[in-house]
C-alpha cells in the first residue's frame, strides 16, 4: 500500500475588500508659526458682513427734474398778476353802492394795487431769467432773484438820494424834475446799478458776458419795481389834485410796466456783461471797452428822460401822448432784439467755452525716405 501523497494546506478563504486608492504622500513643506501674532499677520481680522434686510426696498428711480411753470411760466406770471389788479376793479365796481365812503376815502391807494401795479411783469422776467440760468455757473435762484432784488433796491436808494440833491440844487421838484438833473441821471443811475451788480456777482466762480447781462438784468429788474412805486405815488398825489388820482396811476402802471422791465434790465445787463466779460482770474478790471459800455449806457439813458421830458410840454395833449405811445413802442422792440441778439451771441461764446475741445488724434508716424 502505497503512502498518499503530502497535502498542500491551503490557506482559508479571505473576504473580498475593494481595492484602496493610493493618495499621494504629503510633501514636507513649511511649518505652521507657533506664535499668535504671526497668525494674526497672515490673517488679519476681518469686519463683519452687514447683515442683509429680507425687507429691504427696492431702489426708486431718480425723479425727473423739475419744470416750474415751464419756458413760458413768465407770461403766466405776468397775465395772474393782471388780472389780480382787474379783480380788484371790478369787486370795487360792485361794491360800489353797498360801500359809503367818507370824503377822505379818496384819499387813499391801495397798497395791493401798488404793489401787483408795480411787479406784474417784473416778476415774469425774473421767472425767465431763472429758468434759464445753468447749473455750471454756480449762480442761485436765491442769489439772483433775492439778491437781484435786494440789491436794486439799494441802487435805487442811492440814486434817489442823489437825484434829489442835484435837483434841489437845480431847482427842479420830484414831480417836474430839472433839466440838469435828466442830462446827469443816467450817469447816476446807471453808476449806482453797476456798483450793485458788481458787488452781486464779486464771489461767483463764473464771470463771463453772459454771467453778467443776467446779474446785471436782476439788479435792473429790482431797480424798476422800487422806481415804479415811485411814479406810482407821485400820479397819484399829482392826480388827486386834478381830481382824476385813479386815472393817473392807471396811465402811469402801464407805461412803467411797458418801460421799467425793458429800459434797467437790458441797459443795467449790458453794461454788466461788459464788465464780467474782461474779468480774469475772478477779479474785475477797468479797461477801455468797459468804460465804453458804461457811458454809451448812460448816454442812452439820459437821452430817453430828456425826449421824455419834452414830449410832456408839448400843448397838444393827443400829439405828445401820440409820440410818447410810439416812442415807447419802438423802444420796447428795439431792447427786445438788442437783448435777443446780445444774450445769443453770449451764449454761443459760453456754449462753445464749456464744451471740451475733441481729442487730437496722434500722429501717423512719418515713412522712412526711401534709399533709392
Amino acid at each position: 500500500m502505497t503512502d498518499a501523497p503530502d497535502r498542500v494546506p491551503v490557506p482559508p478563504e479571505q473576504p473580498w475588500q475593494p481595492p484602496q486608492p493610493q493618495w499621494p504622500q504629503p510633501q514636507p513643506g513649511p511649518q505652521p508659526p507657533q506664535n499668535p501674532e504671526d497668525w494674526r499677520r497672515m490673517y488679519p481680522p476681518q469686519p463683519p458682513a452687514p447683515a442683509a434686510s429680507p425687507l429691504a426696498a427696492a431702489p426708486k428711480p431718480p425723479k425727473p427734474p423739475r419744470k416750474w411753470l415751464g419756458a413760458w411760466g413768465g407770461l403766466w406770471i405776468a397775465l395772474g398778476a393782471i388780472g389780480i389788479i382787474g379783480l380788484e376793479f371790478l369787486v370795487a365796481w360792485l361794491l360800489r353802492d353797498v360801500q359809503r365812503p367818507s370824503p377822505r376815502d379818496d384819499d387813499v391807494l391801495d397798497p395791493i394795487l401798488l404793489l401787483v401795479g408795480s411787479g406784474c411783469v417784473i416778476a415774469g422776467f425774473l421767472y425767465t431769467m431763472a429758468y434759464r440760468v445753468p447749473a455750471r455757473w454756480g449762480l442761485s435762484i436765491g442769489r439772483l432773484v433775492g439778491g437781484g432784488l435786494l440789491a436794486g433796491f439799494l441802487a435805487a436808494v442811492a440814486a434817489g438820494l442823489a437825484n434829489g440833491t442835484i435837483d434841489a440844487f437845480s431847482g427842479g421838484t420830484p414831480a417836474s424834475p430839472s433839466t440838469l438833473t435828466l442830462v446827469l441821471v443816467g450817469a447816476v443811475e446807471e453808476s449806482c446799478k453797476l456798483a450793485a451788480a458788481l458787488v452781486l456777482g464779486r464771489s461767483l466762480p463764473v464771470k463771463n458776458g453772459r454771467v453778467g447781462l443776467f446779474v446785471g438784468a436782476a439788479v435792473g429788474i429790482g431797480f424798476a419795481a422800487v422806481e415804479n412805486l415811485g411814479y406810482l405815488e407821485t400820479a397819484w398825489s399829482v392826480g388827486l389834485a386834478h381830481g382824476s388820482g385813479l386815472v393817473g396811476v392807471l396811465g402811469t402802471s402801464i407805461t412803467r410796466q411797458l418801460l421799467g422791465p425793458f429800459l434797467h434790465p437790458v441797459l443795467t445787463g449790458m453794461s454788466t456783461a461788459a464788465a464780467f466779460a474782461v474779468a480774469r482770474n475772478g477779479r474785475y478790471r477797468l479797461t477801455l471797452g468797459a468804460v465804453g459800455a458804461w457811458l454809451a449806457v448812460a448816454v442812452a439813458h439820459s437821452l430817453f428822460d430828456l425826449g421824455a421830458s419834452a414830449v410832456d410840454s408839448f400843448d397838444d395833449q393827443y400829439l405828445g401822448g401820440g409820440i410818447t405811445l410810439l416812442t415807447i413802442a419802438a423802444y420796447v422792440i428795439a431792447s427786445f432784439l438788442a437783448w435777443l441778439l446780445i444774450s445769443r451771441a453770449l451764449k454761443r461764446r459760453d456754449l462753445a467755452r464749456a464744451t471740451p475741445a475733441p481729442p487730437t488724434p496722434p500722429a501717423a508716424p512719418a515713412e522712412p525716405a526711401s534709399t533709392e
